[in-house]
C-alpha cells in the first residue's frame, strides 16, 4: 500500500525541499562520523533545525514501513523509553511528484560523547550477561539499574515488534563522564513480520540476546517478565487509534488486521514463558 492512503485532508505535513549538503560540514554540525552521514544523508533543514527524513519508496510495502515506525514511537512513549519523535513530511521527487516522508529531529545533545554498542559492550556477550557486566562504569547502583531498566524495555519492545533491525548502526549510548545512558531509540520499520513457529524465538542485537525459551536467562531479571507482562495486555486497537489521532492519519482496516494477527501472536509466545 502507499502512503498516500494514510493521508487525510487534515493531516499535518510539513513541506520541504530536498537539499544536498557536504558531508564533512554536516559532520561538524550534527557532530556525526562523516562516513555514516556519506552512506545516510537525509539530513534537511527546515526553519533552522535539522531533520532526518525517512524515504520508504523502496520498499515492497511502504505504508507497513511507515506505520511501524510511528508504532515504535507510541509503545515507546508508553513504557517512557526515550525515543525519536516523528512529523509527516513531503517533498518532491525529481519526476515532480509529490512524496510522503518520516521527519525527526536530531536528538544529540550538547555535553554527552555519543557510543556504538560496541564502545560500551563485549560484543561476544549474545546473551543478557553484558547487563552484569557493566556495574564497574557506575558510581551508585542506582544509575546501573537506571541503565538495565532501558536496555530491558528495549529488549521487551523489540521482542514484541518482532523487531529485525537493531544493528550495530541502529543503536546508541550517550556519555556525560562515567554516566552512560541509552540515547533515544530509533529505527522500528523492519518489524511486525511472521517467523517460523517451528524454530525457537531468538532475539539478538549486536550486544544483547534472548532465547525466548531459556526461561533461567529470563527469570534472572524479573523486570523483563513484567515488561512481558505488560505486552500481553496491551490493546493493540488502542495503540493504533493512538497513532491514528496522533497524525492524524487513516489506518485502513487491511493494516489492522495485519497487525491484530501480530498482537495475537506474539501475546501466545509471551504466555508461555512468564
Amino acid at each position: 500500500m502507499e502512503i498516500k492512503n494514510l493521508i487525510l485532508e487534515n493531516t499535518p505535513v510539513i513541506p520541504f525541499t530536498k537539499t544536498q549538503t557536504d558531508p564533512r560540514i554536516l559532520s561538524r554540525i550534527l557532530k556525526i562520523d562523516k562516513g555514516v552521514i556519506e552512506c545516510w544523508n537525509h539530513w534537511v533543514n527546515i526553519d533552522g533545525t535539522w531533520y532526518y527524513f525517512k524515504d520508504f519508496n523502496l520498499y515492497y510495502d511502504p505504508a507497513k514501513h511507515f506505520l511501524n515506525e510511528l508504532i515504535g514511537e507510541v509503545l515507546a512513549n508508553l513504557l517512557e523509553l526515550s525515543t525519536i519523535q516523528y512529523n509527516i513530511g513531503n517533498v518532491l521527487t525529481d519526476d515532480g511528484k509529490e512524496k510522503y516522508v518520516l521527519l525527526s529531529k536530531s536528538f544529540r545533545e550538547h555535553g554527552y560523547k555519543y557510543l556504538l554498542p560496541e564502545q560500551v559492550f563485549d560484543r561476544n556477550c549474545i546473551n543478557l550477561r553484558n547487563l552484569e557486566l557493566i556495574r564497574e562504569n557506575y558510581k551508585t547502583n542506582n544509575k546501573y539499574r537506571e541503565l538495565v531498566s532501558q536496555l530491558l524495555k528495549m529488549v521487551a519492545l523489540d521482542v514484541y515488534m518482532n523487531q529485525e533491525d537493531r544493528t550495530v548502526n541502529n543503536l546508541l549510548f550517550k556519555k556525560r563522564g562515567r554516566i552512560i545512558t541509552l540515547a533515544p531509540l530509533y529505527d522500528y520499520e523492519e518489524s511486525f513480520d511472521e517467523y517460523d513457529d517451528d524454530k525457537p524465538f531468538t532475539y539478538k542485537t549486536p550486544i544483547l540476546g534472548l532465547n525466548l525459551n531459556d526461561i533461567n536467562e529470563i527469570n534472572k531479571f524479573p523486570e523483563l517478565k513484567e515488561l512481558f507482562s505488560f505486552f500481553i495486555t496491551l490493546d493493540i486497537e488502542d495503540i493504533l487509534d493512538n497513532v491514528a489521532n496522533k497524525h492524524k492519519i487513516n489506518i485502513p482496516e487491511s493494516q489492522r488486521s495485519q497487525y491484530r494477527k501480530h498482537d495475537a501472536h506474539m501475546k501466545k509466545v509471551l504466555s508461555r514463558i512468564i
